[in-house]
């Protein structure tokens, strides 16, 4: 609702704008007061939208008030009234930032005119406002589109409460909605003004972020459990301690169980990590689950005693774990990978000889520019099984399937940076990695420079 204050030391004139204003019959909120002194106390306190004020009024006049506020980055739109129409009147208001010059008597079309003008101009701010918030969301993989304002003032009015809510339908006219926006093209959100009390209320919008961030982790962790809302095990919890423990032990007998072969006693230590790690919280399982994979691949692939997990695996697993709504069908997937790999073991050695599979395998990678390309996702076009191209891939190079694909990616990364000006964000994303500070980690290992170092000292002439 956008506040309006209007100063004027005729109370006939004052009341006169008021009742105009309200006749409007749009969502604003109108008080008057009578001196400059007065007026400028109480916009500091209220901080209204929008300013109407004569310009000659006693103690501090209209064009004094004008430049306070402006010292101050006072955001209050101002315009100015005066019974006389001189020239010299209007330019300096206009010099000294406000929106509107007007004779008295104010017309009713001159004041819509005012007040859409002002309410353009708000949204032009929140605009100007929200590309810092798309920002900062952007650098922890979140995107939020189709932003459309509603009631925008509240936004900039740190006096009103405000929550962050999921909006199953597209929004009536309702009061209560600041603005609507879409969170990585999957649901729609809504800023709504709330009461103090209500749950996860807040004031400061520069908190937008955060807040967006724990609301979506909060989504995302009730649509991966379904029915299961919250998580059983709290963050640091002796009872979340006890399930890593217990999920560690599983953990290592089924490094045993692959070592050995024995796959039907790995599936029986796979459901029974499945269920020790089920009441964690959905971003913490995840995490666990890659790391599982990758030491499963790293136990199935290797002929060594010890093999030791590497950051680039668990981040390409991680990316995969990531990449299910459920976790029914993470286990399904799992339990795919780690129990029918270990059996694909027995003939893997007969099928890649047959296929000449590292030949296809490299001949894929080369050709693929799709970020979402994966051992699984190659396993599919080849319709074998990912464990028998990741060993075959390691017998024949020498190499992890990982860290060809990681090169690989790089190198797509190297040549965005050369060719486009793309930000960083936008390239970690293209080449397949929601976090763009480990793509940067990655690139300055692989090329010794950050992505934009790289960029200043290699880019091509032509862009010079």
């Amino acid at each position: 609702m956008m506040k309006i204050c209007v100063v004027d030391d005729e109370k006939t004139v004052r009341e006169a704008i008021v009742r105009k204003l309200e006749r409007l019959n749009k969502p604003i909120e109108v008080f008057d007061v009578g001196s400059g002194y007065e007026a400028l106390d109480t916009i500091r306190l209220i901080r209204p939208e929008l300013l109407i004020t004569d310009i000659m009024i006693p103690e501090l006049s209209g064009l004094d008030m004008l430049a306070m506020l402006k010292k101050e980055n006072n955001h209050t739109e101002i315009a100015l009234i005066s019974g006389y129409d001189e020239f010299n009147f209007a330019r300096k208001a206009i010099q000294h930032g406000a929106v509107r010059y007007l004779l008295k008597p104010v017309q009713m079309e001159e004041l819509i005119e005012l007040i859409e003008l002002v309410d353009s101009r708000l949204i032009d701010r929140w605009k100007a406002d929200m590309k810092e918030r798309v920002w900062e969301l952007k650098r922890h993989s979140l995107s939020i589109g189709e932003l459309e304002s509603k009631q925008i003032a509240a936004w900039f009015d740190d006096k009103t409460p405000i929550v962050i809510r999921w909006s199953e339908q597209p929004v009536s006219e309702d009061a209560e909605v600041v603005f609507t926006f879409n969170v990585n093209d999957r649901h729609r959100g809504e800023v709504r003004t709330a009461d103090p009390g209500a749950s996860n209320v807040f004031y400061d919008r520069s908190e937008f972020a955060s807040r967006l961030r724990r609301a979506e982790e909060q989504w995302q962790n009730e649509r991966f459990f379904g029915e299961r809302r919250q998580p059983a095990a709290a963050d640091g919890s002796d009872y979340e301690k006890r399930l890593l423990r217990q999920m560690q032990k599983l953990h290592d007998q089924m490094l045993k169980d692959a070592k050995g072969m024995h796959s039907d006693d790995l599936h029986e230590h796979l459901e029974q990590w499945f269920l020790s790690a089920e009441p964690l919280h959905s971003s913490k399982l995840k995490k666990q689950c890659a790391y599982l994979i990758a030491a499963l691949d790293n136990v199935m692939t290797s002929s060594k005693e010890v093999s030791v997990v590497t950051e680039e695996q668990v981040m390409h697993w991680l990316e995969w774990v990531g990449g299910f709504a459920t976790w029914e069908e993470l286990k399904i997937s799992m339990s795919h990978f780690i129990v029918d790999g270990l059996k694909a073991l027995h003939e893997c050695t007969v099928v890649a000889q047959n296929l000449g599979l590292t030949a296809q395998v490299l001949r894929l990678l080369e050709q693929s520019s799709d970020p979402q390309t994966s051992l699984n996702t190659i396993a599919a076009q080849l319709n074998v099984h990912p464990v028998t191209i990741s060993k075959t891939i390691r017998q024949e190079t020498g190499k992890k399937f990982v860290d060809l694909l990681v090169a690989r990616k790089i190198e797509i990364g190297k040549n965005l940076l050369m060719q486009s000006d793309k930000t960083v964000i936008d390239i970690a994303l293209e080449t397949g990695y929601s976090d763009f500070r480990y793509f940067s980690k990655l690139f300055k290992k692989t090329y010794g420079l950050t992505p934009n170092e790289f960029r200043q000292t290699k880019k091509s002439p032509h862009q010079s």
